[in-house]
């Protein structure tokens, strides 16, 4: 599978890159690329072809000799010659996505970071999602459980959630509802002290973590035990995908010392996952004067409207429509993704604006991850 697109561009520009293969099956390829003669295109393509057969068997070949095979390879492909890829190469550092699944979960995160795995993470980073686990009864646990397993750098984690933290248990069936806050995770963490700036975190007995949480002894040593597994893989990012948790810095900071992340990376705003199909043909601005007196929320944009309105906390209804099919195509690949599938089902992630935050009747009420207001409302945090 290839990708492209402006956040393609964004993560292979900061890894020095016109290319690369991330998995035995993906390809990242720059704009740059498509500039290029055919002959040219192709030996890119073929040298990363060579690649995805070298991570097709895992293992510790240096860089040099794999970057030399695969330009060998590349060379004897294009003149038709056969050639027979022995090399064996890591998968590069990215990341695994592990999202809320069941009633309460986030059915469209997945198809998402299927089709388009290129995340920001502010502070003009990018990660590339390369794996997926759904959780079905997520817990502060499980995630722990999965990140343990995976032994990967970089983790994004989609649940619900607000400005104290997760909206999840500690552990299934124990502790508090919503439990993964930083009252909770402060103490939790504080098996050893922390340096905050002139402030030195102290460290917090097991029963004291226990009575506050709502978890016996065991079950706190446990947590913690795991705690400083996850430490020791020395975690470069950790993105939480949680409505508002990007609000709070404490909250950040609070999850940064429990799991030893390098940084962390949250939403200002309500971040949500969602699918739509769009009406073609007809006026846009009758449609949405029309649609706005019904309670939704619709902005007008390249001669193509989108809405929402709520119709229960945290669920809403989406309406599009477009001047034609061209104007969708265009009006999709600015704010959203390159691709449009020929029965215009359109995949995205955003942020939802709050209503009361509408600068006017005509304001987007969602910021789509190629907005830049979408990447101004994620908080990135190093300590």
């Amino acid at each position: 599978m290839i990708h492209c697109g402006a956040l393609v561009d964004g993560y292979l520009s900061g890894e020095g890159a016109i290319a690369q293969a991330v998995d035995r099956k993906t390809i990242l390829v720059h704009s740059s690329v498509f500039g290029l003669g055919t002959s040219d295109q192709r030996l890119v393509m073929l040298h990363e072809c060579a690649h995805l057969q070298q991570m097709a068997t895992p293992g510790y070949d240096p860089v040099r000799a794999l970057e030399e095979e695969a330009w060998e390879a590349a060379d004897a492909w294009i003149v038709g010659r056969s050639y027979h890829v022995r090399g064996k190469a890591r998968r590069p550092l990215n990341a695994l996505a592990i999202i809320q699944g069941g009633e309460r979960g986030h059915p469209f995160a997945p198809p998402w970071y299927r089709s388009d795995p290129v995340e920001p993470i502010g502070n003009n980073s990018k990660i590339v999602v390369k794996d997926v686990t759904v959780l079905e009864d997520m817990t502060l646990e499980s995630i722990m459980d999965t990140i343990i397993n995976a032994k990967e750098k970089e983790i994004l984690v989609v649940s619900h959630g607000w400005s104290e933290g997760l909206a999840l248990p500690l552990m299934k069936g124990r502790g508090i509802t919503g439990g993964a806050q930083r009252q909770q995770i402060f103490p939790l963490s504080a098996d050893r002290a922390f340096d905050d700036g002139p402030i030195k975190t102290p460290i917090i007995s097991v029963k004291d973590v226990a009575d506050h949480a709502h978890l016996s002894e065991q079950q706190v040593t446990a947590l913690r035990a795991k705690m400083n597994q996850i430490r020791s893989l020395g975690l470069d990012h950790v993105a939480f995908r949680a409505c508002d948790m990007g609000q709070s810095t404490d909250s950040l900071q609070a999850f940064r010392n429990f799991l030893g992340a390098k940084s962390v990376s949250a939403p200002k705003l309500q971040d949500s996952y969602g699918q739509f199909t769009s009406l073609i043909g007809g006026s846009v601005d009758a449609w949405a004067k029309t649609k706005r007196k019904e309670g939704f929320r619709v902005s007008v944009d390249l001669q193509v409207g989108f809405g929402i309105k709520n119709t229960a906390p945290l669920v809403y209804k989406i309406v599009s429509r477009a001047a034609d099919d061209k104007a969708f195509a265009a009006w999709v690949k600015v704010h959203i993704t390159d691709r449009v599938a020929l029965d215009k089902v359109i995949v995205y992630h955003g942020m939802i604006l709050p209503s009361d935050q509408l600068s006017s009747p005509n304001a987007p009420p969602v910021f789509f991850i190629r907005d830049s207001s979408f990447i101004s409302n994620i908080v990135f945090y190093d300590g």
